[in-house]
């Protein structure tokens, strides 16, 4: 079901991968984790806080780090 729904979404123009790898999917819930609750207090979309350099690097990264800094805790045998 996942490959369709990532098919259909690929042939309307959004590029979709679907992925079943822990790390991968720990790393874009970090990401977003530092995004999203951002882009909605300040109401403008993830691309906006992205091409904001002071947004992004005062808030988004700080939060990026904590979440990078409890990765090896999650997976320790990860590179």
């Amino acid at each position: 079901e996942a490959e369709q729904i990532s098919h259909v979404l690929n042939l309307a123009g959004i590029s979709t991968q679907v992925t079943d790898n822990e790390e991968v999917i720990l790393e874009k819930v970090i990401i977003n984790a530092a995004i999203n609750p951002i882009s909605a207090l300040l109401e403008v979309t993830n691309g906006k806080i992205v091409q904001e350099p002071h947004l992004f690097d005062q808030i988004i990264e700080k939060v990026v780090e904590e979440g990078v800094r409890l990765r090896p805790n999650l997976y320790p045998d990860a590179v």
